[in-house]
């Protein structure tokens, strides 16, 4: 039983440590793999459950300390949602823009928060807009049309 579960270890740590060479030589950033997005997301919904779970234990529903935790701990579940948005980029930012504008449904500690996604989300430069297009279309820019040319300098 020693034997194998030595076997099984050597195997997986050889893999793992092919795959980490593998990344490392292919220069491929930690933040565009789907595992790190989703540990993040899970990570960041675990923190805000426990937080809503715990916040309230000891306050009694309706006093004014209650409707101030509450809007406290609205405060800090939006930012750090805004912030896995911003770690995450891409389609989270997308989905906090989305629930930014949904005022109607979501608290005002929400929208407000999520609202910066609007005008101050990260931007990529244009050497990274220009790669993605390398990578995903195997030319480059300039040999798609005159007046892409001149919108990308």
């Amino acid at each position: 039983m020693a034997g194998r579960l030595l076997k099984v270890s050597s195997v997986a740590a050889g893999v793992f440590a092919s795959s980490g060479f593998y990344l490392y030589n292919q220069k491929v950033d930690l933040n565009d793999l789907s595992i790190v997005r989703f540990g993040r997301a899970a990570a960041t919904t675990a923190v805000i459950s426990y937080d809503y779970l715990t916040a309230f234990k000891d306050v009694q529903y309706g006093t004014e300390k209650y409707w101030a935790l509450r809007s406290e701990v609205h405060r800090r579940s939006a930012e750090r949602l805004r912030d896995l948005c911003c770690a995450n980029r891409g389609t989270f930012i997308k989905v906090g823009q989305h629930l930014g504008a949904l005022d109607y449904l979501l608290p005002e500690e929400y929208t407000s928060t999520l609202k910066i996604l609007h005008s101050r989300a990260p931007q990529s430069s244009m050497e990274e807009i220009q790669q993605v297009i390398r990578e995903d279309l195997g030319k480059e820019v300039s040999s798609f049309a005159p007046t892409m040319k001149s919108l990308f300098g």
